[in-house]
């Protein structure tokens, strides 16, 4: 296969079953199903932590977080500030260095979720402009005047007047298409565009018109509250969103559509600028995201990483190979892929060999040949371990809280459930899902019979086989994929 370029595109809190292409009837994303009728898409790729930075890491990596340790929010600049340390580092084994070795110029545009402050500026060529323009980008203006939307996280309508040139996203695409239009060859390159929406606060976007206002979504579903397992239940009391009209939860869900909508106008301006400076002939297009979002669902709102539902961890994957790769298009495959997957496969496309840490595996065979075997089961993971949970005085959670700000209300559980946040740990096959937590609530559910993860089964005496069989094939799993470094030179007997 001849050496491509790559462009890879990201949105934030995006989960499979919004999208038009794998099913939902009310989300409108046109630009997105062009790229799934001209790709192969997977219907079921699952990420391997709910959690933004852990979950990007992982993609480039090939890579379990548990493996490499790298399972928390790092400080953007990666200078200071929170857990800088979880940031990617020269350290760690991912495929931004093998790229570059291999001759493709890296380019990165939009949230700096990844590496570390001095990798970034020595392994990107072009990097986000921080300055210019972006100083000028603020968030639209928040005019929702219902207190119990606001405390769902709901912003309100964009106004008409507010420049969507201010918004980050559409910022972050303009510097893509610069560096895309300016372009002048010699090597290949990867090109990673991570936009920021549709993560809340859930805003109404001034996209398509009046579709939206005139929309009807059912509500999402949702268990009642005293037959919730012990994590859902806790963030719903917190949350304290039990008293939500049908109404109020459908602005939620057209909000968190439109947001998807506004993003997928400015992939289709990334799109169609690829296509005007004659790169699509050698470029394969990658859309993904890096964790889902409630928008409704089990009767919140955001995400947490220890609640491990399909909705946080089921997510979109879109493939579109240049058409002398002589790959097909216009597919859809359902078998079980991670998206740890997605680094073997962009070493795959650039002539790479996967080298023997990778844990992902290359999807290209796969894309050819539906009948070869996919995954048996998938990996998720959330959480932190007890002792980071304890404050250096040993009074209270660890919660980091700035000095001087309330507690968000995300915080607000954690602080007020502190084991909320232990570990947990998920194994998913075709029709079963096992949910190990470190706090002892765990989850089982029947994805066959329930395939909202209304009805936890990990009590039922019926389930406890199904239960034994997936814990182990979990406890294999961890075995499997416990930490290799630091790399050993050779083996003593």
């Amino acid at each position: 296969m001849t050496t491509m370029n790559i462009l890879w595109i990201t949105f934030d809190s995006t989960k499979t079953t919004a999208l038009p292409m794998f099913g939902n009837p009310y989300c409108r994303a046109p630009n997105l199903d062009r790229l799934a009728g001209e790709g192969v898409s997977f219907s079921r790729a699952f990420c391997q932590m709910p959690k933004c930075v852990p979950s990007r890491q992982s993609m480039l990596t090939g890579r379990y977080p548990h493996t490499d340790g790298l399972r928390a929010m790092g400080s953007k600049a990666g200078v200071g500030g929170v857990n800088a340390h979880m940031l990617l580092t020269a350290e760690n084994r991912n495929i931004l260095p093998l790229l570059k070795d291999r001759g493709y110029a890296l380019c990165h545009k939009g949230v700096q979720h990844l590496v570390s402050w001095d990798c970034y500026e020595r392994w990107f060529d072009s990097r986000m402009d921080w300055d210019g323009r972006f100083k000028q980008c603020k968030a639209p203006p928040q005019t929702n005047a219902d207190p119990l939307l606001a405390r769902a996280l709901y912003a309100g309508p964009v106004p008409a007047e507010y420049p969507l040139e201010c918004d980050h996203d559409f910022e972050a695409s303009r510097q893509m298409i610069e560096f895309l239009e300016g372009w002048r060859g010699g090597r290949p390159f990867l090109a990673y565009l991570d936009l920021r929406a549709p993560h809340p606060l859930y805003r109404d976007w001034p996209v398509m018109g009046d579709y939206y206002r005139d929309l009807y979504v059912p509500r999402p579903p949702a268990c009642p509250l005293d037959q919730a397992p012990w994590t859902e239940a806790q963030q719903r009391r917190i949350y304290d969103l039990e008293g939500m009209t049908d109404g109020q939860w459908q602005t939620i869900v057209k909000a968190y559509y439109s947001a998807i909508t506004y993003n997928d106008m400015l992939l289709g301006r990334v799109l169609d600028s690829l296509a005007s400076a004659g790169l699509d002939r050698d470029t394969m297009v990658i859309f993904s995201a890096d964790h889902g979002d409630f928008a409704g669902e089990h009767g919140c709102v955001e995400k947490h990483d220890t609640i491990l539902y399909d909705c946080h961890v089921r997510l979109p994957l879109i493939m579109r190979f240049p058409a002398s790769s002589g790959l097909p298009a216009g597919i859809l495959r359902d078998g079980l892929a991670e998206y740890i997957d997605i680094a073997a496969t962009i070493l795959d496309a650039a002539g790479i060999s996967r080298p023997g840490w990778m844990a992902g595996r290359s999807l290209l065979p796969y894309c050819r040949d539906a009948a070869l075997p996919a995954r048996d089961a998938v990996f998720a993971q959330g959480g932190v371990e007890r002792e980071a949970l304890i404050a250096p005085d040993g009074k209270g959670p660890n919660i980091d809280v700035p000095a001087g700000r309330q507690p968000t209300i995300k915080e607000l559980v954690a602080l007020s459930h502190s084991d909320f946040m232990l570990k947990a740990k998920m194994v998913r096959t075709e029709n079963h899902k096992l949910i190990y937590r470190l706090n002892g609530h765990h989850e089982l559910y029947d994805l066959r019979a329930d395939p909202h993860e209304l009805r936890n089964l990990a009590d039922d005496p019926a389930c406890a086989q199904i239960r034994a069989e997936l814990a182990e094939r979990l406890v294999r799993h961890l075995i499997e994929t416990e930490t290799n470094e630091p790399p050993l030179a050779s083996v003593v007997a």
